[in-house]
């Protein structure tokens, strides 16, 4: 029987990839198996067990050279959180990143008063490690709903822009509107 084997390059014990593939004879098989939940940008090493069950050989294991490979940068993530300090005019948008292995991340809101058309931008504001991060709107209208969503571009890895899910607030009313009324 054949078996990939997998472990960190840092780690003592190996996982079994998949199940044993068993043959019988003088064959030549290919042994191949997709390896999931690995973590971004880790050594792994890989191996190949070989088992030999005959007459004279019951039960010879061969291990084959271990090969290293090095899993992919993990890329950047961001999430929307609610927005503060909404008043009548303004509002501070906020959200968080999680920036795993990027590098060159840009974090920056888009907004608007219609879900749907996001047409406000912020600056984008390079940030160099995971954490919190906010930016302040102005120009707004009183007693209005306004719609908006964290996004990131980053240089590596490949894959952006991510962005979060959509959030919205509403301004407060104008009380020198109300007062005249």
């Amino acid at each position: 029987s054949a078996q990939l084997q997998y472990k960190r390059s840092v780690d003592s014990t190996w996982t079994n990839a998949g199940t044993a593939n068993a043959t019988g004879g003088y064959s030549q098989v290919a042994e191949s198996e997709a390896i999931t939940g690995l973590t971004a940008s880790t050594n792994y090493n890989v191996r190949l067990v070989v088992t030999r069950n005959t007459t004279n050989t019951d039960g010879q294991t061969l291990t084959s050279a271990t090969h290293t490979l090095t899993t992919a940068a993990g890329e950047p993530t961001v999430a929307t959180d609610a927005a503060s300090s909404v008043g009548i005019t303004g509002a501070t948008l906020n959200g968080t990143l999680t920036i795993n292995s990027g590098t060159g991340v840009y974090v920056y809101f888009k907004w608007g008063p219609l879900g749907n058309e996001l047409g406000n931008e912020t600056t984008k504001v390079l940030q160099e490690a995971s954490g919190g991060f906010s930016a302040n709107i102005t120009g707004l209208t009183a007693s209005t709903a306004y719609y908006f969503t964290a996004y990131i571009d980053f240089t590596t890895p490949p894959g952006s822009p991510n962005n979060g899910t959509q959030q919205s607030f509403t301004t407060t009313g104008d009380p020198g509107a109300e007062a005249s009324d």
